[in-house]
């Protein structure tokens, strides 16, 4: 008798042991198919920098870290390892660094000085290297208005670093200043047309850079193309539509620019360029928030992320079905603190709260790569959870959802 109760309970155990297996199986599946077609994009956690970094501005990814600008003085640059969303130190610098590049084993820091500075820093002792000072008349646009303002090109063998400048005390002109990386001196400067002035932001297409900004005396604003081989300008266009391309990205054979609207109500907005003809072929508005720009936009597979300036908020354009769009608004630890800036690396978004001390959101955009497979040993089983604690996972609710408004 007693063996035979033994053996009833032996298999009701090994009966619930493989019902646990199955439904962890089951359940890894489903969380991946939940997450693809329902939770993303959310939150995963966000990391605050130490007292004193704040502001963060410019970004850069290199080797596993991702390295922060945090300008307002006294500026460093921080280091954050992003295997474990963990800081691991800063640089003070002596100026406020507002956007990264780099090139080798080299980080290019644009400081907002007058004139504009670069700092070379040696990413293997993560110290300042060198100093080189601009042009005398080789100033920034304010860097709370404005993009990214660096492009490192190689193509013709040398590599160059290009900076988007503004000539503060000559009409507010707009230019392109060249930096050869290897002897790490200015040899080139090019300056817009009239009223092709206070440079915002800059990215590169093929062979040509694409140059952003507006009248000073007031308009709209207009993208000018340069020739990168002969650093020369092409041409330029008025954006009909939207104040100023607060920033750039390009995607296949279109250019887009971040703002918001040149009109009543000033919504957030982005404006499509086809670079085949040069032209500008339709703007998509938020419609959503008054006098608010997209300050940050970044492009991931097919869509396009627009990050807020005046409060916590992302827009999501599908690129593949323009003008379809939403708007996310999240649980952030500060919203209403707008973002400033970000970067996207692997599956993640990076954004930037413009806070005292800074803030960096890591929020999930897409599952490209499998789910981490199931770990098993002889005495448990468990499944392996992306990097934060679910504590500590904030999903984001949607408030518009595909409502195009196409100007």
């Amino acid at each position: 008798m007693k063996r035979k109760y033994l053996l009833v309970i032996v298999i009701l155990l090994l009966g619930m042991l493989l019902l646990e297996i199955n439904d962890l199986n089951v359940d890894a599946k489903h969380k991946y198919r939940k997450r693809k077609k329902m939770e993303i994009p959310y939150v995963q956690g966000y990391l605050t920098l130490n007292a004193g970094e704040n502001l963060p501005e410019g970004s850069v990814v290199y080797d596993g870290h991702l390295y922060v600008a945090a300008h307002e003085a006294p500026a460093e640059i921080v280091k954050i390892k992003i295997a474990d969303f963990k800081r691991i130190s800063a640089l003070s610098v002596p100026a406020e660094a507002i956007d990264l590049a780099i090139y080798g084993n080299y980080l290019y820091a644009l400081c907002d000085t007058a004139p504009a500075r670069i700092l070379r820093i040696n990413l293997n002792t993560f110290s300042v290297d060198s100093i080189l000072d601009l042009g005398a008349t080789e100033n920034l646009y304010p860097h709370v208005d404005a993009g990214c303002r660096l492009v490192i090109d190689d193509s013709s063998g040398t590599p160059y670093l290009y900076i988007a400048v503004t000539a503060i005390a000559a009409g507010f002109r707009a230019g392109v200043a060249r930096v050869n990386l290897n002897t790490f001196l200015e040899d080139a400067i090019l300056w817009l047309n009239v009223n092709e002035d206070d440079a915002m932001s800059m990215v590169k297409a093929g062979q040509y850079l694409y140059v952003s900004g507006f009248p000073n005396a007031g308009g709209a604003g207009y993208i000018a193309k340069v020739d990168i081989p002969t650093l020369t300008r092409i041409g330029a266009i008025n954006l009909a539509t939207i104040e100023a391309g607060r920033d750039l990205a390009v995607r296949g054979n279109y250019l887009y620019a971040g703002g918001r609207l040149f009109a009543a109500g000033a919504y957030p907005c982005v404006a499509r360029v086809d670079l085949a003809t040069f032209t500008q072929d339709s703007t998509v508005s938020t419609n959503d928030i008054a006098f608010c720009h997209l300050h940050r936009i970044l492009i991931k597979d097919n869509k396009l992320y627009g990050l807020y300036e005046l409060t916590a908020r992302v827009a999501i354009f599908d690129l593949d079905a323009w003008p379809a769009y939403e708007v996310l608004q999240s649980m952030f630890p500060a919203p209403d603190i707008g973002f400033q800036n970000g970067c996207i690396y692997g599956n993640y978004l990076y954004a930037f709260e413009y806070h005292r001390p800074g803030i960096i959101v890591k929020i999930l955009i897409s599952i490209t790569d499998p789910l981490p497979t199931i770990q098993t040993t002889t005495t448990t089983i468990q499944t392996t959870t992306l990097a934060m604690a679910p504590t500590r996972m904030r999903v984001m609710r949607r408030v518009t959802r595909i409502v195009p408004w196409v100007v």
